[in-house]
């Protein structure tokens, strides 16, 4: 049986709707949430997930999936290469085949999440890395202690050297970035968490264990996560 439309209105009217209706799909398109991709949180040294608790809600209302990365041990006793390898293995049970990933390192976090990135084939699983008060180049304060975790940390330690030499252009294949303060107290001297070719944050201010907490480090992380890659 075939219809036959006679009324010219309701045919203007039906064009009309369908003109709007493309014209409205690239506008809702562009307020949608940004990419929900997953987020994985790697705490500090004697840290646990608690580290993150201020910046994930932050993250999450933002839409973003987060996953939390419990070093173990936390203690400095393991190597960051060894966490490293564990935080390969739980991304590879938890994250599905084909997603990447972006990672956020607390601290000697960040460094662990490097490791992953340029020695221990984490390059196709990750898109960005933001490292926030990380001794990238290591930090004085590292001598103070003994620990296999620790001493890699110690400026010039032959493990920091492979890292910004040996497999640094590993590193260089994505994106990352470095949150750091110049009253950081820790992470000594300060700059020590700078890195070439890295997006940057610079704050002041803001003593190293309270990074995780500051409102201006939320604001730069989401800025850092939603910028293009």
């Amino acid at each position: 049986m075939t219809i036959r439309l006679r009324n010219p209105h309701f045919i203007l009217a039906a064009v009309v709707l369908l003109l709007c209706l493309s014209q409205c799909e690239p506008t809702r398109q562009a307020t949608q949430r940004p990419d929900r991709h997953w987020v994985v949180l790697v705490p500090g040294l004697w840290d646990d997930a608690s580290r993150f608790d201020h910046l994930r809600p932050v993250l999450q209302r933002q839409g973003w999936r987060t996953l939390d990365f419990p070093l173990n041990p936390n203690n400095g006793s393991a190597s960051n290469g060894e966490l490293a390898m564990q935080l390969g293995r739980m991304i590879e049970k938890t994250v599905p085949p084909g997603d990447r990933v972006s990672i956020i390192g607390f601290s000697m976090g960040g460094l662990v999440a490097r490791s992953y990135v340029q020695d221990f084939g984490g390059l196709h699983r990750v898109a960005q890395l933001l490292m926030i008060g990380t001794p990238n180049q290591g930090t004085e304060t590292a001598r103070l202690l003994l620990m296999p975790g620790v001493r890699e940390m110690v400026p010039g330690s032959a493990w920091l050297q492979r890292l910004n030499h040996g497999s640094f252009g590993q590193l260089r294949q994505i994106r990352y970035g470095v949150i750091w303060s110049t009253t950081d107290g820790v992470v000594f001297p300060s700059a020590s968490s700078q890195i070439p070719g890295a997006w940057e944050r610079q704050l002041s201010g803001v003593f190293h264990a309270a990074l995780s907490s500051d409102p201006r480090v939320h604001q730069a992380a989401v800025e850092f996560l939603r910028s293009p890659r």
